[in-house]
């Protein structure tokens, strides 16, 4: 549920190339790709508990992408129920965590902001 908030608000945003990645081993929610290069940008791990900042070990999936898409230059973003950090190191990746609700109420504004 939390995911469909969260990418519901993306939607009002035609320009965002966002897609989810899957393989064997995992997924990331959302992925936002150059529209040119077709490669990943950032990305969004959407998460409702804090378990992922407790337990680095469930990040490992966000570690695996951002190791083969070097092009990923910003934090990976991990939504969370109350951590908010934004320096966050786990495995050489550098992570910043959000509450979603947060997360989703500062991209609602902001997307109202560029429609205007």
């Amino acid at each position: 549920m939390t995911e469909t908030a969260i990418f519901s608000q993306w939607q009002h945003n035609r320009k965002a190339e966002l897609y989810y990645a899957r393989w064997d081993t995992g997924e990331i929610d959302i992925v936002h790709l150059d529209p040119v290069l077709q490669s990943p940008v950032w990305m969004v791990e959407v998460k409702w508990s804090d378990r992922p900042y407790k337990f680095n070990s469930e990040l490992d999936n966000c570690v695996k992408f951002v190791n083969k898409n070097l092009g990923i230059a910003q934090r990976a973003l991990v939504t969370s129920r109350t951590i908010r950090a934004s320096d966050f190191m786990y495995k050489g990746v550098k992570f910043a965590f959000e509450p979603a609700s947060l997360y989703a109420h500062q991209l609602g504004i902001n997307l109202l902001r560029y429609i205007k």
